[in-house]
């Protein structure tokens, strides 16, 4: 292969003439290849290209393009998981190239098993030591799914669910720039829960924090209303030992309005997590039998 000794710069982009010979008589097809030299180390392969020897491709004012630059991948802000209690399960996510002519190369996640923690009272931190295990391909081109497997009925989870577990995805390519990039990871814990509960949920893979009413389904009757209200309210500035202490209201950290979990204590964090989920469930059915108009047939 021949090129010219100095490229020609059009815009943002360098033009380079390419001569390619060969001594197949009909043309070979021939693969170009693309590297990156930079921090004292080369880069492998950011792309490929496959032309036939003897036959031209592009042009001054057309070239074809290749890229020699470093990968640059498009997470989510968040990986958000909910999990049923007790349960095994898997979630998987695409990760994306920002350019989909590039190949990353040499993928792979560096903290797997990926190690998660929640918080107890006073924000104390609870490890959970490698809880995901996470499956991904080595190579792709423009995106790939990152597939998490996690049991939410860990021993060293709270036996009741209603928990949130943090972590950390930290993400490395040999054509991903050297720092490499990381993602926060978020397991939503359901509380126990009938099937039926979950049905009305939906897909618990389109589901947020905001959208686990269940965490405030107190009577377990699929809405959450005044008398899941009640229930809070006369549990409400309680702790363990209080006749009015219910450990299904204490659904929130003290200082952390983000998150689920247990403190042994039921305060305005509590409350503040029970309003959210107010009024939403299965909530247009009548509890109560209708009262018959005068006159009518009360049989």
């Amino acid at each position: 292969i021949r090129g010219v000794a100095s490229p020609v710069q059009v815009g943002n982009m360098w033009l380079f003439f390419l001569t390619v010979y060969s001594n197949e008589v009909v043309g070979e097809m021939i693969h170009f290849q693309t590297y990156v030299y930079a921090f004292d180390a080369v880069v492998p392969v950011i792309e490929t290209i496959e032309f036939e020897a003897n036959q031209v491709i592009g042009s001054p004012t057309d070239p074809f393009e290749w890229h020699a630059v470093y990968v640059h991948l498009r997470l989510p802000d968040q990986f958000t998981i909910v999990a049923e209690n007790d349960r095994v399960q898997e979630e998987c996510f695409e990760v994306c190239v920002t350019d989909p002519y590039f190949t990353v190369e040499g993928f792979e996640i560096l903290n797997t098993p990926v190690t998660v923690y929640f918080l107890e009272a006073g924000g104390v931190r609870m490890d959970v030591p490698d809880f995901i295990q996470v499956d991904y391909p080595s190579t792709f081109q423009e995106c790939a799914s990152v597939c998490f497997q996690l049991n939410a009925g860990d021993s060293r989870l709270p036996d009741d669910g209603v928990v949130t577990l943090s972590g950390n995805v930290e993400f490395r390519s040999e054509n991903v720039d050297s720092a490499g990039v990381s993602a926060p990871l978020a397991v939503h814990v359901l509380p126990d829960v009938a099937g039926s509960t979950l049905i009305l949920l939906g897909d618990l893979d389109d589901l947020e924090l905001i959208d686990l009413w269940p965490v405030g389904d107190f009577s377990r009757d699929d809405c959450v209303d005044g008398f899941d209200l009640l229930t809070m309210l006369f549990a409400y500035n309680s702790e363990p030992g209080d006749v009015n202490w219910n450990p299904v209201c204490d659904v929130a950290l003290t200082g952390y309005s983000n998150r689920l979990g247990h403190d042994g204590r039921i305060d305005f964090y509590d409350l503040l997590r029970f309003a959210v989920y107010y009024g939403q469930g299965d909530c247009g059915r009548a509890y109560f039998p209708p009262v018959p108009l005068d006159g009518a047939d009360s049989e």
